[in-house]
């Protein structure tokens, strides 16, 4: 994939960030206290819904709950640790906006205030960085921790949603987020459930939008039963296409590379 790319730059910049987490969780998950109440969180004030025209995507560890009975919970909690909270901070690199984390997954958005190439240049960017930092960074850094190494698949949907923050107030825990309502959404979490390992799925949105170079890197992988989609370009109801994105950053950067 080549346009965007990432520099060099960029690149260590994640990796020497990976490495610096990585440490820290380490030593966290050696020194594991015992809790003996709920933390008190800031309290947020609850706000009016609005409609955006978005890239949603779900994210998702696969096989978790295997690979908790086969590794135990403190490797897991390593690993999930590691991968999940560089997952979640490339959503901000790339502009985005983490909703969720269930755990062995995360759901994001991408475009806010932006037109419909940009919102589906930063998704498939953020989607090709996540990749690279696995294949080439995260998933050594578990080997030279003799941790089992990790899959992903995903779910990705370009579509107008209606967000809002949802729940009650509370002065000692909060009971409110950011919720998503959103046709698009139900289809990215519908993706992101039938992609096998280490597929990335997207609808005909997110192609329709995407440039030429992008389109590249999505191949048609099958349809989507029940679901069909309005063609801009023909204001036509056509069948749901999915495709598989096939976009990942070359070049590996050691973490402890200076630049020249």
């Amino acid at each position: 994939m080549s346009k965007p790319t990432l520099t060099r730059s960029e690149k260590r910049k994640i990796v020497e960030r990976l490495y610096r987490r990585a440490d820290h969780i380490e030593e966290r998950v050696r020194n594991i206290s015992s809790g003996r109440s709920i933390p008190i969180k800031e309290h947020q004030r609850l706000n009016e819904p609005k409609r955006f025209e978005l890239a949603i995507v779900f994210v998702d560890i696969n096989d978790f709950t295997k690979y908790v009975m086969d590794n135990g919970p403190k490797k897991a909690l390593y690993m999930v640790s590691v991968f999940m909270s560089e997952a979640m901070k490339l959503v901000q690199d790339f502009n985005g906006y983490f909703e969720k984390n269930t755990g062995d997954g995360l759901l994001a958005y991408f475009g806010f205030g932006k037109d419909a190439s940009e919102a589906v240049v930063e998704l498939l960017s953020y989607l090709s960085t996540v990749k690279w930092v696995l294949n080439e960074h995260v998933n050594l850094l578990f080997e030279e921790n003799k941790i089992n190494s990790i899959q992903i698949s995903a779910g990705a949907a370009y579509g107008p949603a209606y967000l809002s923050r949802i729940g009650a107030k509370n002065y000692e825990q909060e009971l409110n987020r950011i919720t998503a309502v959103s046709n698009a959404a139900n289809i990215a979490s519908k993706l992101e459930s039938i992609a096998g390992k280490n597929e990335l799925l997207t609808g005909p949105n997110v192609w329709f939008h995407a440039d030429k170079e992008m389109r590249s890197h999505l191949s048609p992988y099958d349809t989507l039963e029940g679901f069909s989609w309005k063609n801009p370009s023909t204001n036509e109801s056509e069948d749901f296409q999915i495709y598989k994105y096939s976009g990942e950053w070359s070049g590996e950067v050691q973490h402890d590379q200076k630049e020249s």
